[in-house]
């Protein structure tokens, strides 16, 4: 998004302005992106709350269960238990798995049996699955078991089969997680019972950190990125020394010595100076784990993962000028031509204008009040970008002077042409998805970084 502002040392100059990750529109999967985006997340996850503790847990892990009694352990609301309806709980019950790799998603799956002991008549409703790390609750699933009464004085064998998938981004990088299985019973009284009634944890399990496992969060990291995310180690380890090592081909970039098992440190992204491949090498407990992730350097994408148009595609385009203000649209079809024409040649794409129905790319005007001379952006789903949208200021004396010299719109068209390609913006003035555009200075077409990120986002010397 560009504004030009007038104005003593500010003539000439448009700044295309940050309008950060609140400008994103979710439907979906769906994500539209302004073009003042460098990254944004294409899922929302909520914030974890915290949940109340109990007085008392037991842990069950491995091949040989322990039996747990729920007698005792108490809701930490109301101070009442089970055994105030006449229940007690034992547990024999299987988690998996023991350990959690950091930076993967994990599969949380409880199944044994729960013999539920009745020295009151009750009905047990509710049985509940929670992951917690600490004090704060990841996440859990709410189960029914058979709500049929169970008599005083008997004793029911309760089949147990849980299952919790907790998301990539919710798995903690260090420390333990726990699981708990809470019990959920009501007492039967005149034939009738009342929700909620009483609950315990009648079990917990800890899943703990992998060790030997090395994991690079981002996978695909972009220094220049104009809020670009420093890449992250995290391992785990028994104990003792361990060395971190980043290397590029043969050279080592990078080494980090450290005592701790668990092992969460951000790479400094001035040792990241080359594209490629990196290879990170965590050497303990006489052994090494390694794990790889990509560089590229000059360029970024508009979204939080790369995202293109289908590569040697066809992509029409058209222009509404319904909005065009009076006389400010003269030689427009032959400035996006221009601009066009460009990036077929950058990006192996073939771009063809339709004059009837919308195009793949819009072009329209609208009043922007004042704020920017224009934006580009794209929708998208799994790294395909569907549909682009530039639109020009009707205000802007920018925006409504045709050519693409140093006062032409063509670095504003060639800068919002490229977001809708999928590029974001850059923290180097060298290059054109720089945000700040100064008159006479800034590059009016794509430069060596927006080249580069055109070639890894279209491959086109692939194309027929």
């Amino acid at each position: 998004m560009y504004r030009r502002w007038s104005g003593p040392n500010l003539a000439g100059m448009g700044v295309c302005l940050h309008r950060g990750r609140r400008t994103a529109v979710y439907v979906g999967a769906l994500v539209f992106a302004t073009g003042s985006l460098g990254t944004i997340p294409t899922t929302a996850t909520a914030s974890p709350e915290h949940a109340p503790s109990h007085s008392a847990t037991a842990e069950v892990s491995g091949a040989t269960p322990s039996r747990l009694t729920a007698t005792g352990l108490t809701r930490a609301n109301d101070g009442r238990s089970l055994s105030d309806v006449g229940i007690t709980a034992n547990a024999s019950l299987r988690t998996t798995p023991a350990r959690y790799a950091p930076g993967t998603p994990l599969d949380i799956r409880v199944a044994g049996t729960l013999d539920i002991n009745a020295t009151a008549n009750a009905v047990c409703h509710g049985l509940e699955l929670t992951v917690m790390r600490g004090a704060i609750r990841l996440g859990g699933r709410l189960s029914s078991p058979d709500r049929s009464p169970i008599i005083a004085g008997e004793t029911r064998v309760e089949p147990v089969n849980l299952a919790f998938d907790l998301p990539v981004d919710d798995v903690p990088t260090t420390g333990n997680i726990s699981v708990d299985i809470a019990l959920q019973c009501s007492p039967v009284i005149d034939g009738t019972w009342d929700f909620p009634g009483e609950s315990s944890v009648v079990a917990t399990t800890t899943i703990r950190a992998a060790s030997g496992t090395v994991i690079v969060t981002p996978g695909w990291v972009f220094p220049d990125a104009d809020d670009a995310k420093e890449a992250r180690v995290t391992a785990g380890t028994t104990g003792g020394k361990s060395t971190i090592r980043v290397k590029r081909g043969t050279k080592t970039v990078w080494t980090k010595k450290t005592s701790k098992s668990r092992i969460n440190l951000a790479i400094p992204t001035s040792t990241l100076s080359k594209s490629g491949t990196y290879t990170v090498l965590v050497r303990g407990d006489g052994k090494t784990a390694r794990t790889t992730f990509r560089v590229s350097k000059g360029w970024a994408p508009l979204m939080s993962e790369p995202a293109h148009w289908e590569r040697c595609s066809t992509i029409t385009w058209t222009y509404n000028d319904a909005q065009a203000p009076r006389g400010g649209d003269r030689q427009m079809i032959e400035d996006l031509t221009r601009t066009f024409d460009l990036y077929e040649r950058l990006t192996g794409l073939t771009f063809v204008r339709v004059k009837e129905g919308p195009g793949d790319i819009v072009i329209d005007w609208a009043n922007l009040s004042g704020q920017a001379d224009g934006w580009g952006g794209a929708s998208g789903y799994a790294g395909i970008l569907s549909g682009g949208s530039l639109t020009l200021s009707t205000t802007s004396r920018w925006a409504k002077t045709p050519g693409d010299g140093v006062d032409g719109r063509g670095a504003l068209l060639n800068h919002e042409v490229g977001h809708t390609l999928g590029l974001g913006h850059v923290t180097n003035d060298r290059e054109l998805m720089f945000p700040i555009h100064t008159g006479g200075v800034s590059p009016l077409t794509p430069q060596k970084g927006d080249i580069a990120g055109l070639r890894e986002l279209y491959a086109p010397a692939n194309c027929p």
